[in-house]
Order: structure tokens, then sequence, then C-alpha cells
């Protein structure tokens, strides 16, 4: 018998303390407790430019019955926030590596005591030496393109936001690249309908505290949790959407 279609809650854009903007207290067990809180099933660890916390907390919520995608937030050449998402902890990792190679490290200390590097009991494990804070050099198109290459997608962050949203910061928004979505804080902007059209949209809460997490959510209509799940629902597949 086939699996009914379900509506899954997710919230797939949060930063944990290795983000030098986010809280201390973004630890991964403390995330994984407020997304229980907050009847959360789905959450993506998307921190700037690194992925050394997104196993940390995929053990925090082993036995629970929050599921968590592996992800990160790129800040690209042109300054733009680009989402990205992968259907394995190794090919996360091989992202991870493309992003290492082209980003500054920093010895200013206090930026490296800010980006905290975790594991599932909450114990420090050390701090990153790369400046989060800044940019890839590469730019939007190549780093989509390597994305893909790993098998992930691709998606544009707060497209309706002027701070690193992309339109605001290329000063249009360019449909040659292959996104695979776009995420925003408010679906009923003008500014962004006719891309709405085009792309499949995520809202998410973009937590970098916690009271912040579950603040916007995405309701994912699928027929179980997984990663090849999501993709069809980004595409539209076999009746999966995400709704709206």
């Amino acid at each position: 018998m086939a699996a009914e279609f379900k509506l899954f809650k997710a919230d797939l854009h949060i930063h944990t303390c290795l983000s030098p903007c986010a809280d201390l207290d973004m630890s991964p067990k403390n995330i994984v407790q407020k997304a229980i809180e907050r009847e959360i099933d789905i959450i993506a660890i998307t921190d700037h430019n690194s992925s050394e916390n997104v196993k940390a907390v995929y053990d925090a919520a082993k036995g629970t019955k929050v599921k968590v995608f592996f992800g990160m937030e790129i800040t690209t050449k042109e300054e733009v926030h680009l989402l990205s998402y992968f259907p394995t902890l190794k090919s996360t990792k091989l992202f991870e590596n493309f992003v290492y190679e082209n980003l500054d490290k920093t010895e200013n200390r206090k930026i490296i005591d800010e980006q905290v590097i975790a594991n599932g009991k909450d114990e420090v494990l050390g701090f990153l030496e790369y400046n989060l804070f800044s940019a890839v050099k590469k730019p939007i198109e190549t780093i989509v393109n390597k994305i893909h290459e790993l098998k992930g997608v691709a998606i544009p962050a707060h497209i309706d936001r002027e701070g690193f949203g992309i339109i605001n910061q290329l000063g249009f928004f360019p449909s040659d690249i292959n996104f695979d979505g776009v995420e925003c804080y408010d679906r009923k902007k003008d500014s962004i309908k006719d891309i709405l059209k085009k792309y499949s949209s995520l809202t998410s809460s973009d937590s970098h505290s916690i009271d912040e997490i579950g603040k916007r959510t995405t309701l994912l209509k699928i027929k179980k949790v997984s990663f090849g799940e999501f993709v069809k629902a980004l595409k539209g597949i076999e009746g999966r959407k995400i709704e709206v």
C-alpha cells in the first residue's frame, strides 16, 4: 500500500554557536530541545560558510522526533547569502572543503572565540579560525554549480530582505542561474510575486537565538522525511509540494 502524504513542519535556516553572529547558547542540545517544544519535525543547520556543527546537532537529535538536514549559508563573492542543503554528511563536508579553500582565515581572537565548534553533548571541541564574517571568493553561479555537482540544492536566502538578499545586492534577480527554490520572509510582497510564480519558496526563522527557532516555518507535503522527498517538494514532483 502506497504511503499517504503528510504535512511536516520545517525550519530550514538555523544558526548554531559556530556562527559568530549567533548567541552562544545556540548549542546543539538547546536547538533540538527548542525544536521539540515548538513541535517542529525538521530542522536544517545552516551556519555561515561552515558545517562544523551539523553532525553535532544531528547527534543531539538522535532518539527524538526531530530530523536534521545538513546545510550551510554561504556568503558569495557578491555578498549574497545563499542556502545550500545536501543529502549526506559526506557531501556536506566536501562542499565545506571547497568553501574553506576560498575563505580567509583570521587571527582576530574576538572573532575566533565566537566561532564555537561543539559536539552533540554540548561540549566545546574548539574554535574555528576561518573568518565566517567574510565572503567566499567565488561568484554565485560557480557556487551553485558546485552545490549541484555534490547533489545538493541551492536556494538564495531571504530574497525580500535588504541585508545580503540577492535582489538588493545585485539590483535584480538573475533568471539564468539554476536555483532550486527561494527563501523569503513574506510571500505577499509585491516585489517578489513574479519570482514566486517560477520558484517554490521556503519561509524560515533564520534563527540566531533560541527564542527565534520556529518563528517562521515551512510546511512540506511529502510522504516521509528524507532529503529526496524535500527535493521533490521543491520541484513539485509526484504530488509533493511546499504548502503556502
